[in-house]
């Protein structure tokens, strides 16, 4: 009975170790922070403007904070696209002139779409607007700081 007991004790700390040691690989620690487009995004096209929206979901294992205008869409060189991004749902206004606006709570730049915090497997809309003929290239990707968003190519 007791050389079954102890079978089964190594059998369970071999799990358990085995366990640990697939939690503790490469998979999560490239999962951590990671966004991606929860479905390809949409390009909208009006003469030579182009918005893309989408909604982009939190892969990682801890939540993720993004500030709108630290957003940079790149062209296939790497040189940054001008361009806008929001997180907003639709068309929202400040309750304080643009010209006086004083350094606002993360709560108010929530509201407004300009930050979101994702967290780990949630998603939230991403609207990202420029104009083609900038003097750049078609954006191929948005960097969030700690990675990278794949564009459609030519959009």
């Amino acid at each position: 009975m007791r050389a079954v007991a102890r079978r089964a004790g190594a059998l369970g700390v071999s799990l358990l170790v085995s366990f640990v040691s697939a939690s503790c690989g490469s998979g999560q620690q490239e999962a951590s922070g990671r966004l991606v487009w929860d479905k390809p995004p949409v390009i909208y096209r009006e003469s030579t403007d182009r918005v893309l929206q989408g909604m982009i979901r939190n892969d990682g294992l801890q939540r993720v904070d993004v500030v709108a205008s630290d957003l940079r869409m790149l062209d296939a060189q790497g040189r940054r696209v001008p361009g806008v991004a929001t997180f907003a749902l639709g068309y929202l206004h400040s309750n304080y002139p643009l010209t006086r606006e004083p350094d606002l709570p993360d709560s108010e730049q929530r509201r407004l779409g300009r930050r979101t915090f994702i967290e780990p497997g949630r998603q939230v809309r991403l609207t990202l607007a420029w104009r083609v003929g900038s003097g750049t290239g078609a954006p191929v990707s948005v960097s969030y700081g700690t990675g990278q968003l794949p564009i459609r190519a030519g959009r």
